[in-house]
């Protein structure tokens, strides 16, 4: 399964319980925690992420073309299994992020 909107990204935050277990403190014992961090106000980011989303509305949209026609010339043929595969990687995808949300 591949997620197509990333524009809500940027947006994301871990709430205060995933924080604790998310960064483990450091003492005298052990070696200090790495971080990451990404900003979208760096300019790069921000152009490659506009890039990326108007290159994935483009091919979205050339791809309902495609199956518009095929639908109206009757040959569009959905393979119900993939469909349902698809739905259940979804739902799984959904409960793992409240799995984790809810932590």
């Amino acid at each position: 399964m591949s997620l197509k909107d990333v524009s809500q990204v940027g947006h994301l935050s871990l709430i205060d319980g995933a924080k604790k277990a998310a960064r483990p403190e450091a003492d005298s014992e052990t070696e200090p925690v790495d971080k990451v961090s990404v900003s979208r106000q760096n300019p790069e980011i921000s152009s490659a992420v506009a890039s990326a989303q108007v290159a994935s509305r483009a091919d979205r949209a050339r791809v309902v073309e495609a199956i518009a026609v095929a639908v109206r010339q009757g040959t569009y043929k959905p393979d119900p299994q993939r469909i349902a595969q698809e739905i259940l990687e979804d739902a799984e995808l959904i409960a793992k992020l409240k799995a984790m949300l809810n932590r």
